[in-house]
């Protein structure tokens, strides 16, 4: 590889240590060294990776934090039994009432399934309703009318199960017990 002079451009004999024209000493390398990568470019390269890698946590995980912060308090159960025509025809009624924390903005996207069983656990009704409609029914006390079960015939509710669903995906899901001793008669 032909050596060339920094300052006037003369051509050079490879083992001159001085430019024959101008002078300047010569006494250093004129091929380019190879720095590879570098400490500045290694930490740049880090930080993109980073910001990918975050990015995609995001989103991969953004549609499931609304749902992990939804949580459903059962404050009271219980049985309504009405009866009409002299006390002939009677209808039952089984309600769940509770707290709701972590409404996520898209409420609507959201539905609350309650599934009533008896003690051997088998299902005798399910309801389901809009996450939205049962935030806005109560929504200045904070409790809410979780469920509302209208059976043909009188049953005997143990327990229920009350699902977040999105989308016909049950999210989050919370067991918990029924007061069947808690009874009021309406004429």
């Amino acid at each position: 590889m032909a050596k060339f002079c920094p300052e006037c451009g003369c051509k050079l004999n490879h083992d001159e240590k001085t430019c024959p024209e101008c002078g300047i000493n010569l006494n250093f390398s004129t091929e380019k060294s190879d720095k590879g990568w570098g400490l500045p470019k290694i930490l740049v390269a880090v930080g993109i990776v980073a910001v990918i890698i975050f990015a995609a946590f995001i989103l991969i995980t953004g549609n499931f934090t609304d749902s992990e912060n939804i949580l459903v308090t059962v404050s009271e159960s219980g049985e309504w039994i009405s009866s009409y025509d002299n006390n002939t025809t009677m209808t039952y009624s089984y309600y769940v009432n509770g707290y709701i924390s972590g409404i996520p903005s898209d409420s609507d996207k959201y539905f609350l399934r309650t599934i009533y069983y008896d003690s051997n656990n088998t299902e005798l009704g399910k309801t389901t309703e809009n996450l939205q409609k049962i935030h806005f029914m109560l929504s200045e006390t904070d409790l809410h009318a979780i469920s509302l079960f209208l059976p043909k015939n009188q049953v005997y509710v143990d327990h229920i199960t009350i699902q977040v669903v999105k989308d016909n995906e049950v999210l989050k899901e919370f067991n918990e017990s029924f007061d069947s001793n808690n009874v009021e008669f309406f004429n």
